[in-house]
């Protein structure tokens, strides 16, 4: 249950902000802000994507492990 739980809090915060990454003129700001405009699509579209797959990993495991994974490198860099 707490697995569940985790998983869809993780899912809907990285989708949103994914998704904002991709289309919000505010975050859009931040990325020039911090000198870094040209990441902006890649790291919305990776973020959506790392959603994703802790979504699917519910059923597959493997997949969640590495979307988790990717997510938590991606939050490292």
């Amino acid at each position: 249950m707490i697995r569940l739980a985790l998983a869809l809090v993780s899912a809907t915060a990285f989708g949103y902000y994914g998704f904002m990454s991709i289309r919000s003129v505010r975050v859009r700001y931040e990325y020039r802000r911090y000198g870094i405009p040209h990441l902006r699509v890649l790291v919305g579209t990776l973020q959506s994507l790392g959603a994703a797959g802790v979504l699917i990993g519910l059923v597959f495991a493997p997949l969640g492990v590495a979307a988790a994974g990717g997510l938590a490198a991606m939050m490292l860099l």
